[in-house]
């Protein structure tokens, strides 16, 4: 059983849910810049991550510690992970987010299992069964098409994936070289966006074209560029693409280019430690160029007071948040964007902005342009418009007090669950022996002290006292009982002597590796007993700590106003989203040829166009489904699968033919079930208990054996032969050219061959040859045969 349902987050992109087989299974728990989730129905077993942007992940660590997501398994490709992590810190620090800590945040990306493309994953425990293998998506690094596989279901789940190369990725390995992969072709199930439906996207050299000749045109009239961007994913593209253009120009240009974000430094480090996960053009000049992704034209600047330091005049500036409702791109605009009618906001992603600031720009843009062009010139944008501001505040008076009173609290409720685990594991450490009273009668820890209780138990007790020992209940002690809490670990000894803890003798500043070596000495902190330590843990990347972790933090508040901005400066949009277009959309999909289609993320007309596409398609499946947010629906196929067991007598005279990666053969067999004696033994077996439940399970299915009576042979059906296999035009194509037949395909599954035979693609897989009663018909025939396995 499969059903679906996409539930409605805070972004553009709905949550996935998938239920197979009893297994629930989220991919792509996204939220907006509020990194918020709304609450599910079901606990999660398995959750799958495609990219490290906010509408895939956003509202991953939200949900994970609200609505307790620990006991699911996580997977995600290791560069969705790091950049995901640095979307997620960017978000928050933008966004002034309180409900999520660094330290929740880290817990989370730490706790993912990263998985390589094209590595299939077999999953245990609830999950078992069931594999999972990721496949390059394009539009991100690390972006990723999932196939989930289970028994008789296939899944392909393939959303924002471009076919087409950028700067630093591969296009998807849905669509390469003119193909669809042979592991993604025929899938039961597709479930994909249709965004972009219908737009028609002009070719990238002249998008290139047309955003250097804005940019360029703003500055030498004196202007200020901003491009609001994503934290880590798509800036990448244009980090590429501007530092190569500045870097191939001569004489230099004299504009700065600056990427302003909280999480900047680390973003682009990050990206250089994984360049095997980037295009083959970058990882074929990998060492041949040693400036490679160091953007040499490119500032990064992790706080806004550092750009007052900076000479006025025209710049770039990449600035975070794309949205232009948060962050420093909001700052940039409330101090920049107003001065200078020749400062330009380019935007370069559309579908990520819905129902904010930006998308009201780009809206403008649209209606003042008309489309008159394939890429409009930027527009002049004079107005004023009411944005929500946040900031934060110190606080001061009775809040000032009562945070204080707080903090206390949690450090008293802290120390004394710290006491108490102490103290139990210091309990069942404790040597069982007679030399324990022994030595509690030569400490003089007797339990008899009159109306007080002694050191850690006085702590156990629920009271808190600070150095000066200043609580009432303390300094009614005798001087003597004033200490603090002290527990003495007891000393274990066996037949050999005293026990000896191994961790307590390893060498924990001895770098492990390479990696270690180059950690400061200081690092040594990070550094468990075995020697590793999480990527988190050491100070957060590959750079120390930052400043702002290094003062002290000042107690504040978030507080947000409404203002008044007065904008008057030039607007315009080009497409460098990295997504497919319409036309690659509705060519490449029914050439995956699903036998059902989900259809999800996009608008209801880009999804209706979509569908009537495809329906006027004769060899495409007509079971094309149209989900809205929370609707339930069923993409179970319609197959008739149960699990049998062969027997031993019947394995030996099977007669196997290969077809593809797979052998099939006939069989003449009758049903039967295992009898109870059998079942019995079988559970009485010695070994049972070793065995899996796998295995267990199996004991119990129904046995095929072969059919040897007279009377079951007269009553068994008379089978014809079966054709097995799946007949593909294009290699059939090949075939008859090389036999000298002429062949030429005609679209929507036909191919002509020698102009009087036509071989059409049915739907279901079925194959019609069509032609008059001739030699070429039968050569037809016959090659068609040879691809089939007779059966």
């Amino acid at each position: 059983m499969l059903n679906y349902q996409c539930l409605e987050t805070k972004s553009l992109c709905g949550t996935s849910h998938i239920e197979l087989d009893g297994i629930h299974i989220y991919i792509d728990p996204g939220s907006d810049d509020s990194l918020e989730h709304p609450p599910v129905s079901e606990q999660p077993d398995l959750i799958l991550l495609s990219h490290s942007d906010l509408s895939h992940l956003g509202g991953l660590v939200y949900a994970y510690h609200k609505y307790d997501w620990k006991n699911a398994h996580i997977y995600a490709t290791l560069p969705v992970i790091n950049m995901g992590r640095m979307t997620m810190l960017d978000a928050i620090k933008s966004n002034l987010v309180g409900d999520i800590t660094k330290e929740q945040v880290n817990q989370v990306f730490d706790s993912i299992i990263a998985l390589r493309y094209s590595q299939p994953t077999s999953l245990l425990g609830k999950c078992n069964g069931l594999t999972i293998t990721a496949y390059n998506a394009g539009h991100s690094l690390g972006g990723t098409l999932w196939s989930l596989l289970k028994e008789s279901e296939s899944i392909l789940y393939a959303v924002d994936w471009n076919h087409s190369k950028d700067k630093h990725l591969n296009g998807a390995a849905l669509y390469s070289n003119g193909h669809i992969l042979e592991a993604l072709n025929r899938p039961n199930t597709l479930i994909t966006d249709a965004n972009n439906a219908l737009v028609s996207t002009p070719s990238r050299k002249k998008r290139d074209e047309a955003l250097i000749e804005s940019v360029m045109s703003s500055l030498y009239k004196g202007g200020t560029v901003l491009l609001p961007v994503d934290s880590s994913s798509r800036v990448l593209e244009l980090c590429c693409f501007l530092d190569s253009h500045w870097s191939s120009t001569q004489p230099p240009l004299p504009f700065p280019i600056f990427f302003l974000s909280p999480t900047s430094t680390k973003t682009i480090d990050y990206a250089r430690s994984m360049i095997e996960w980037m295009g083959d053009n970058i990882v074929r000049d990998f060492g041949i160029d040693e400036s490679l992704l160091e953007f040499r034209n490119i500032h990064t600047i992790t706080d806004y007071s550092q750009l007052s330091s900076i000479a006025p005049g025209p710049k770039v500036i990449l600035s975070t948040s794309l949205t232009l409702e948060c962050g420093f791109s909001q700052q940039i605009l409330l101090n920049f964007m107003s001065q200078n009618s020749n400062d330009l906001i380019l935007f370069t992603q559309k579908s990520r902005c819905q129902s904010s600031l930006a998308k009201q720009f780009i809206r403008y843009w649209e209606q003042a342009c008309k489309k008159l062009m394939d890429i409009p010139p930027p527009v002049g944008l004079y107005a004023e418009h009411n944005i929500k501001v946040k900031r934060m505040e110190a606080l001061a008076g009775e809040e000032l007090k009562q945070y204080q009173e707080q903090q206390l609290q949690k450090i008293s409720r802290t120390a004394e669950d710290s006491a108490l685990e102490l103290r139990n594991k210091t309990i069942l450490d404790e040597d069982l022996s007679s030399s324990s009273d022994e030595e509690d009668d030569e400490m003089g820890l007797t339990p008899e002290a009159p109306g007080a209780a002694l050191g850690s138990a006085l702590f156990l007790s629920g009271k808190s006292f600070d150095l000066n020992l200043r609580d009432q209940s303390v300094q009614n002690l005798q001087t003597k009982y004033k200490m603090f809490p002290y527990v003495e670990k007891r000393r274990r000894i066996d037949e050999f002597g005293e026990v000896v803890k191994q961790e307590d003798f390893v060498i924990i500043n001895e770098p492990m590796n390479n990696f270690e070596a180059e950690a400061s000495p200081s690092d040594s902190t990070a550094i468990d007993p075995t020697g590793k330590r999480k990527w988190s843990e050491i100070n957060d990347g590959i750079h120390g700590q930052n400043e702002d972790e290094l003062q002290e933090e000042i107690p504040s508040k978030i507080v947000a106003e409404d203002l008044m901005i007065r904008i008057s400066c030039q607007v315009q949009f080009i497409d460098i989203e990295g997504l497919h277009d319409g036309r690659s959309l509705k060519t490449i999909i029914p050439q995956v040829n699903p036998r059902k289609l989900v259809l999800i993320h996009a608008t209801d007309e880009e999804r209706e166009d979509m569908k009537r596409t495809c329906s006027a398609l004769s060899a495409f499946t007509k079971d094309v489904y149209l989900p809205k947010y929370g609707e339930d629906i069923n993409v179970s196929i319609d197959v008739n699968a149960f699990s049998l067991k062969l027997s031993d007598d019947l394995i030996r005279n099977l007669i196997w033919t290969k077809v593809g990666n797979c052998e099939v053969s006939h069989m003449l067999a009758k049903i039967e079930k295992p009898s109870e004696s059998e079942i019995q033994d079988s559970e009485a077996n010695e070994e049972d208990a070793k065995r899996n439940d796998a295995e267990k399970e199996a004991d119990h299915l129904p046995v095929l054996n072969p059919v040897t009576l007279r009377s079951d042979l007269a009553r068994a059906p008379r089978a014809a032969p079966l054709l097995v296999g799946n007949t593909k035009l294009a290699e059939l194509r090949k075939a008859l050219l090389d036999q000298g037949i002429s062949a030429e395909l005609k679209g929507e599954g036909v191919l002509l061959c020698g102009g009087v035979v036509a071989v059409r693609k049915l739907s279901g897989g079925k194959i019609s040859i069509e032609g008059g009663l001739s030699n070429q018909f039968f050569e037809v025939r016959k090659m068609v045969y040879k691809m089939l396995a007779i059966v």
